[in-house]
Parts: structure tokens; sequence; C-alpha cells
């Protein structure tokens, strides 16, 4: 019996490792979740699914995958698609309106407004 069938819609991304966008983290990890045991998971920050950044095989209902890095700093939207043991694909989650954002700041806050006097000076009220 020939298997073409493809696996079923994933149904969750979301952020791990950092909890929160914005982060400075340019190897997030990320959480896929209505994984089958068994399947390739890719994750994937282009619309199309065509790059895969993370990739790993599900032992659950979820799996987490650490993307490679995703500089420069900016805003990155991150897909999935599954691929069931006979090759079998999901469609890429954009395709059903399934994604996460993130976006990255490595970028060091600049203080403004305070300024170093070349002449120190010491004084003492009483």
């Amino acid at each position: 019996m020939i298997d073409n069938t493809a696996p079923s819609n994933l149904t969750g991304i979301s952020l791990v490792s950092p909890a929160s966008s914005p982060g400075s983290v340019t190897t997030p990890t990320l959480r896929v979740s209505g994984t089958t045991s068994g399947d390739t998971i890719n994750l994937y920050k282009d619309f199309s699914c065509a790059t895969s950044i993370a990739s790993g095989v599900a032992t659950g209902s979820t799996i987490d995958l650490t993307t490679s890095s995703v500089t420069p700093d900016g805003s990155k939207t991150f897909y999935a698609k599954a691929t069931d043991t006979a090759g079998n694909s999901t469609t890429c989650s954009s395709n059903y309106g399934l994604s996460t954002s993130y976006t990255l700041d490595t970028t060091a806050p600049t203080l403004s407004g305070v300024s170093n006097d070349s002449t120190p000076t010491k004084s003492k009220t009483w």
C-alpha cells in the first residue's frame, strides 16, 4: 500500500526563548505544536517555506526547535511544515494562517542628556 496522504496541519508556533518579543537572542527557540511522532518538522522565515532555518524529528505532540541565526535586527515571521516518514508534506503553515513573529533587537540603548565635565569638582555643604 502506498502512503500518499499528507500529515495533519500543524496547530501552533510560539516563542520559547526568549519568552517574548522584542528580544536580543539571535537564535530563538520556537515550539511547534500539533506534531506527530516521527514527522520531521521544519521552521522557515520565508512565507513560501523554501529555506529551512531549523529542523527536527517530533517525538510527541510538540517539538522545540532552535533556529539558525536570524540577523540582522528587525521583525521576523516564522512558518512551519511537517513531513511524514513516507515523504508526504503539509503545505507551508502560511497557507492556513499559522505563524509567529519575533523582533530581534541587538542594538544597545543610548544614553543622552548626560555629559562628562572635563574638570572634576568636589563640593560639600554644611
